[in-house]
Order: structure tokens, then sequence, then C-alpha cells
């Protein structure tokens, strides 16, 4: 009990954004928080921050399916955060990152929201390098083809996607 309070008591201490240890790694706001959240103060900082930091931990300690866990565990995690976890795992579970991928992406093509066309293109781009990470670069290669087939008169779309290289 004593160290947790003493813990506790460094913690507000310090400024919110910067936490060092003995081996001088540094630690975002986000871990930070998850630590605080743990020690019993939820009230210092809102829910969202703490899957945001459950999220930098697991990835921290390579830990790459826990981070699918939260998210999968979780109805609605901002696209930022899925898209680390993606970069994560696109060695560890392909598959996972390919099947969560592609939906958002041909949900913003198909509902021809050209405002959000270059998130459609960060989606795919997650999957690409998903089939390229786990060896299926014709599986991509007939993906893409079937975008350009059903999306080719989209022109906004189009111009993105070849700017990007999605090859």
């Amino acid at each position: 009990w004593h160290c947790k309070n003493s813990l506790i008591r460094l913690i507000t201490e310090l400024p919110p954004d910067i936490i060092l240890l003995p081996n001088g790694d540094r630690y975002s706001p986000a871990l930070m928080t998850f630590c605080w959240v743990s020690l019993g103060q939820p009230n210092r900082f809102s829910g969202g921050r703490s899957t945001e930091a459950k999220i930098d931990i697991f990835l921290h300690e390579n830990l790459v399916r826990d981070a699918i866990k939260v998210v999968s565990d979780n109805s609605y995690v901002q696209s930022h955060l899925i898209w680390r976890i993606m970069d994560a795992a696109a060695t560890v579970d392909p598959d996972w990152v390919i099947d969560h991928a592609r939906p958002p992406a041909e949900k913003i093509l198909d509902e021809k929201k050209a405002d959000r066309y270059e998130e459609a293109i960060k989606w795919l781009k997650k999957a690409r390098n998903a089939f390229y990470m786990s060896g299926r670069r014709e599986e991509w290669q007939t993906y893409r083809e079937s975008l350009i087939k059903e999306h080719g008169r989209k022109s906004k779309f189009m111009g993105l996607f070849k700017h990007q290289d999605l090859q």
C-alpha cells in the first residue's frame, strides 16, 4: 500500500506527458493514463484514453494479439489506433488485418463517399501490406483488379489509387 501511494504521488507530480523509467525508456501519455487507471484513479482521464493506453502497452510489449483483442472487444475504436495495430499485425496475423481493412474501404467506396476516399486508401494500404507480408501478392493483385473493375469510374478514387501506387 505504501508503494502504491508513493507511486500515485510520483505520478501526480510529473507532467502527464512524460514518464522515464530507470532504463531511460520514455512512455507516452496514454501509457501514463493506463498506469493511472490501473492504480484506481480512473476519473483523471477519459475512458477512450484507457483504450489507447492498453493498445500502447500491448504494442510496446509486442503483444499484438492482445492489442487486437482490445479493438475486438470495443464497439468503437478510432481508425488511427486500429491502423497502428494493423502495422504490427501484418506479419503476426495478416488474415485479421485483411479481414478488418477491406470492409471499411469497400463501404466508403460503395457509398461513394468521395470526401473519405483518402481514408479508404489508408485501409487498402493496410490490406495490401498484409497480403504482401504473408506472401499472397497474387491474391492482392486479384483483389486490386476487382477494385479497379468495380470502382474504376470514380475518378477521384482512381487518382488517389494510382498516386499511392497500390500495385
